[in-house]
């Protein structure tokens, strides 16, 4: 893992116009990218496997709380995700000392709610029509995940 530069922006574009990607997430813009790796209370990453950029991972925090954002990967099923999931975790509860982390994930994607699940998050309700596809003008569903503290001797 390393911090997101500028210089990156053109390789985290094109992950999110990825079919896998698409499909769940929306496309920013080169702007929303630069502005959320100059924003101070963001954390913009790129995951790294063998010295190659493999994805981007986001984190903002909130004091005591941390939001882990996008997590988006070039190819899914090998083991990307959950790594820069763990790392995220490991970054708000060891090293920030935060009592609570959170994350949404559209309801349809059950690969995602899986992977947080196993890493302990817990389903913490649904938002209706909580996110609005760009593209095709839908609404779909969030379930809202969060993970305290105290969760981690089950993690």
């Amino acid at each position: 893992m390393r911090e997101a530069e500028e210089e990156d922006v053109p390789f985290i574009a094109g992950l999110f116009k990825l079919p896998h990607s698409r499909e769940f997430l929306n496309e920013p813009g080169r702007d929303a990218i630069l502005a959320l790796i100059e924003d101070p209370q963001s954390e913009t990453f790129i995951i790294e496997e063998s010295g190659e950029d493999f994805g981007y991972f986001t984190m903002h925090d909130r004091d005591w709380l941390f939001d882990l954002g996008v997590l988006v990967v070039k190819t899914p099923g090998r083991g990307a995700g959950p790594f820069a999931m763990r790392w995220g975790i490991e970054q708000a509860f060891q090293k920030r000392k935060a009592h609570r982390v959170s994350i949404e994930i559209r309801e349809d994607n059950d690969r995602a709610r899986a992977m947080c699940e196993r890493l302990g998050f817990k389903a913490e309700g649904l938002y209706r029509d909580g996110f609005r596809d760009a593209v095709s003008g839908e609404y779909k569903n969030l379930i809202p995940y969060g993970m305290l503290r105290t969760d981690l001797r089950t993690a």
